[in-house]
């Protein structure tokens, strides 16, 4: 990383965002070549950052952004990051929107992302993402439906 202070790393990331639109892009390289140790701060640079652009002070915009590039170039590496996350809304937010970003490529890996997210709602919108995606293959879903057991498959779930 060339700049040792995360958060003036991501404000000069997104100061230029509007030059060449690749800011999704390098705020995935700074990621990865983070430090593991390092991992922990992101989540204030990033409360930090949204505080100062468009988004009012929403994380969950500015994770949205990041998850979504990172899934599609590393799957794998994004949800190992979102598991590292203290912050349990952020955590979830993170796994929530790689769901969202797998939905309807990986869905195994989707509802792996989800199974452990608070959010009842959330969690239920994806199956019913993968249920909807699939509907057209009995056998992924019959398949998905024994691996991901649960009511979250139901339309409705009782409380």
């Amino acid at each position: 990383m060339a700049n040792p202070d995360l958060g003036a790393a991501v404000k000069e990331i997104m100061e230029h965002e509007q030059e060449d639109h690749c800011a999704d892009t390098r705020l995935i390289c700074l990621v990865e070549g983070l430090p593991e140790e390092r991992l922990g701060e992101l989540a204030g640079v990033l409360d930090a950052n949204a505080l100062l652009n468009e988004t009012g002070g929403d994380q969950s915009l500015a994770i949205h952004g990041l998850m979504r590039g990172w899934v599609e170039a590393d799957a794998q590496v994004a949800l190992g990051w979102a598991e590292k996350i203290d912050d349990v809304l952020l955590r979830d937010t993170s796994r929530e929107m790689a769901a969202i970003a797998l939905a309807g490529t990986e869905p195994a890996l989707a509802l792996e992302a989800v199974r452990a997210i608070a959010d009842d709602k959330a969690r239920r919108q994806i199956y019913q993402t993968v249920k909807k995606n699939f509907s057209w293959n009995p056998a992924t879903l019959a398949d998905l439906r024994s691996r991901f057991p649960g009511e979250d498959w139901n339309e409705t779930v009782s409380n």
